[in-house]
C-alpha cells in the first residue's frame, strides 16, 4: 500500500510540474504582430525647375524680381543667390533676414526703371515679412537690379539682371 501511495504521488506530482510547464509556455494569440515600417527620410531639397532658371535670363525686371521673391518664399536660399551679383553690397544682411524667417514673403511695391552709361537699372521697393509672426513689422528695403544694355560684345551674364544692392530702411532696427 505505501508503493500504491508513493506511485500515486509522484504521478500527482509529475501532472503539477506539467500544468506549471504548460503555464509558462508562451500560448498562441490570434491577434496579429504590429510591424513597425521604416520612417523613410525626408525628401532631397528639389532644384530649380527649368522654369525658374529661364527667369534669370529674362530681360524683363518684374519677372526677375517676381522669380527672386518665389525664391525668397520657398526659403531656397541657394537659387536666390543666383539672383544676386557676386560683390552686392547689403546681400550679407539681407540673406540673414531671410533664414531668420520661418515663413519669409516678400513683397514688391514700386518699380522705376532707368538707362544710364550703357547700363540699365532697376528699382524696387519690398518688405520682406514672416508669414508666421503676422504681428510683427515688416522690414522695408530697396533692392537696386542691373544689367548691361543691348551693346554689341555683351555676354550673356552682363545682359541679364542682378541684384547689385539691397539697402534696408534706415529707421529698421535691422539695419544696424
Amino acid at each position: 500500500m505505501k508503493a500504491l501511495v508513493a506511485g500515486a504521488a509522484l504521478a500527482l506530482l509529475a501532472a503539477c510540474s506539467d500544468d506549471a510547464v504548460d503555464e509558462a509556455a508562451p500560448t498562441p494569440t490570434s491577434e496579429p504582430s504590429i510591424a513597425v515600417e521604416p520612417v523613410p527620410p525626408p525628401p532631397a531639397p528639389v532644384g530649380p525647375t527649368p522654369e525658374d532658371l529661364a527667369v534669370l535670363e529674362s530681360r524683363d525686371c518684374t519677372a526677375v524680381v517676381q522669380g527672386f521673391a518665389g525664391a525668397v518664399r520657398r526659403k531656397a536660399l541657394t537659387f536666390a543667390d543666383l539672383f544676386w551679383m557676386p560683390d552686392a553690397e547689403g546681400k550679407a544682411g539681407f540673406d540673414s533676414l531671410v533664414q531668420g524667417l520661418a515663413s519669409p514673403v516678400l513683397t514688391l511695391g514700386a518699380m522705376t526703371q532707368e538707362g544710364a552709361a550703357g547700363s540699365l537699372f532697376c528699382t524696387v521697393e519690398v518688405s520682406l515679412a514672416d508669414a508666421s509672426a503676422p504681428a510683427t513689422a515688416p522690414t522695408s528695403a530697396t533692392l537696386v537690379l542691373r544689367r548691361v544694355n543691348d551693346v554689341d560684345g555683351a555676354t550673356p551674364q552682363q545682359l541679364r539682371w542682378t541684384i547689385r544692392s539691397a539697402a534696408l530702411a534706415p529707421n529698421d532696427p535691422a539695419a544696424y
